[in-house]
């Protein structure tokens, strides 16, 4: 298939027991694909607010997470 290629890695024994134990396949990796792009769009998301002048300090930002705690 040409949009799929073999990864290959070398990792200590106890890792390899460990990964024995965990499903490695195309949907995990898949996921944490779509995770990474997630995180990427949030970061994005940020630096566009942080650009247009939407940021919040600190202490104005522990005032409005100690308000919604109580």
């Amino acid at each position: 298939m040409p949009d799929r290629a073999p990864v290959t890695f070398h990792t200590h024994s106890e890792s390899k027991a460990g990964l024995d134990e965990r499903p490695l396949g195309n949907d995990a990796l898949a996921h944490c694909r779509a995770e990474e792009r997630a995180f990427i769009a949030s970061v994005e998301r940020g630096q566009a607010d942080a650009r247009a002048g939407r940021v919040h300090t600190t202490d104005a930002a522990r005032r409005r997470v100690t308000r919604s705690i109580a």
